[in-house]
């Protein structure tokens, strides 16, 4: 995992409101949002990548957020409602929590059980 940090990345997603975004192993903070909590939050999504080999992950990820949008959700909604982003905004103040979680984890937060 490699944390770059004052990063522009994040405020290119305009449509969303985003402190940090994960990309593969790669974690791109934006200035001033270098925290604990969101560090966490990001590393929760390293993990679930690696889980899947990182594209399987972007493909779930996109799959899950297009599901949602067109299913009727604002792409907030959408976004918040990604299975990935339940589980790491439920435990993103929770430091054990990685070393704590099972495998595929993420799977118990897609709401369509």
């Amino acid at each position: 995992m490699l944390i770059i940090r004052n990063s522009r990345i994040p405020g290119l997603i305009k449509w969303l409101d985003v402190a940090a975004i994960t990309i593969g192993p790669l974690i791109f903070v934006a200035p001033g949002h270098a925290n604990e909590r969101v560090m966490h939050h990001e590393a929760i999504h390293v993990r679930q990548g690696k889980e899947l080999l990182y594209l399987g992950f972007w493909l779930l990820y996109l799959f899950y957020f297009l599901r949602g949008y067109f299913g009727g959700l604002a792409v907030a909604e959408a976004y918040r409602a990604i299975p990935f982003e339940r589980e790491a905004r439920a435990h993103e103040a929770d430091l054990y929590y990685l070393s704590l979680r099972p495998l595929f984890n993420w799977w118990h937060y897609r709401g369509d059980e």
